[in-house]
């Protein structure tokens, strides 16, 4: 689990919260409600009357079948989820019970508005990325196989 060095920002939660569609294929709406600070990059998800505060972190991934970002939402108690948008839109995770169980939830909901709408910053700035294993690495390890 990743320790924050600082706390959160102010536990108290935002007026303003806007509504974000859901991956959900249910007849109702989702009822989902976001409000994120680029500034300290907290990420407020209300469903209901019950509003969770997260720190959001984005951590690097690499390797084949890893082509998107993760993200870690560490709530106030320390708990986190850990949530992958995949760059193909299918192939998304996050390790909470919701998406365990229905295959989507309002944590890869609410990353995937803010990816969207150009609230998070790529930190690759648009550059390519490296192929994985990079080429340095492939020599180092067919210099060490027998044959």
């Amino acid at each position: 689990m990743t320790i924050l060095s600082a706390p959160l920002p102010s536990a108290r939660c935002p007026i303003l919260f806007e509504t974000i569609p859901s991956s959900s294929v249910a007849r109702k709406p989702s009822g989902t409600e976001i409000a994120f600070s680029d500034a300290s990059y907290v990420l407020w998800i209300r469903k209901g009357g019950h509003a969770t505060r997260y720190a959001v972190l984005e951590f690097p991934v690499g390797g084949p079948g890893w082509d998107g970002r993760a993200f870690n939402l560490i709530k106030d108690d320390g708990s986190d989820y850990q949530v992958f948008l995949a760059r193909n839109g299918h192939d998304c995770r996050c390790d909470c019970i919701g998406a365990e169980r229905f295959g989507h939830c309002r944590h890869m909901d609410a990353m995937r508005h803010l990816l969207r709408e150009g609230r998070l910053e790529d930190p690759r700035g648009g550059f390519p990325v490296e192929p994985w294993p990079s080429p340095e690495q492939v020599a180092a390890e067919r210099k060490d196989l027998p044959f």
